[in-house]
């Protein structure tokens, strides 16, 4: 997973559990430069470099840690069960805008729901997709990391599958994830140029009983809420 780093390439907030780049040693809050010498500014030039070549093919990247320039080659692997939604839009100004998001198993007939309907339908995995994050896991968040929301809403809570997420934030780099309690990755949705505002409808219905838990990630900060599924 990665998020915008200022124009300056590409920070890496988490990992899938078949990240080819935790094998080489990369680590969150690592910033990615460069991949075989292009330069990348954030996370749209990793995923479209990234785009360019096969699984298995061994790529150069460049990185920052602790402001400190180093090098590393990895193999590419394949996400398992993991599809790449692209939606293209117009605004007012006539201007396309483009929605980025990540969510197993997507065919046809859910792209067509979230354009003619705007919501998205989640659907369960048949395999695990991600590693277990600090908020899935039940792990405290240290309060310097604590990301404030405002109007914060998820409804209904409890739901019987339809469910609306909405908040309001700082206009900066924004990555929404929905996990289950395991931490498997169910979605996430990286909103570069967010606007300060976030409403999306969701459908649950694949899973029957359970929680979810919400993740807003701006920076180093992180916002955890749960919703329940009866």
């Amino acid at each position: 997973m990665y998020t915008q780093s200022d124009d300056q390439g590409a920070s890496i907030t988490g990992f899938t559990a078949d990240a080819a780049a935790q094998d080489a040693s990369l680590q969150k809050g690592d910033v990615i430069t460069a991949i075989n010498g292009t330069p990348i500014r954030n996370s749209d030039d990793l995923w479209n470099e990234i785009a360019q070549y096969q699984p298995e093919e061994k790529i150069s990247v460049d990185f920052l840690r602790d402001n400190s320039a180093q090098t590393v080659e990895l193999s590419l692997r394949s996400c398992r069960n993991e599809s790449r939604v692209i939606v293209t839009t117009t605004d007012d100004a006539g201007e396309k805008e483009m929605r980025r998001f990540y969510t197993p198993d997507w065919d046809k007939r859910d792209q067509e729901k979230l354009k003619n309907g705007q919501v998205i339908t989640i659907q369960r995995p048949v395999e695990e997709g991600a590693a277990p994050s600090d908020a899935a896991a039940g792990g405290a968040i240290a309060s310097e990391r604590q990301l404030a929301l405002r109007a914060f809403r998820v409804y209904p809570n409890p739901s019987s599958g339809p469910a609306t997420i909405e908040f309001k934030a700082e206009p900066v780099a924004t990555v929404v994830t929905l996990l289950d309690m395991s931490g498997r990755q169910l979605f996430r949705e990286e909103l570069n140029a967010f606007s300060g505002a976030y409403f999306q409808q969701f459908d649950l219905s694949a899973y029957a009983k359970g929680t979810i838990v919400i993740q807003v990630v701006q920076g180093d900060r992180v916002f955890t809420e749960q919703l329940v599924l009866n």
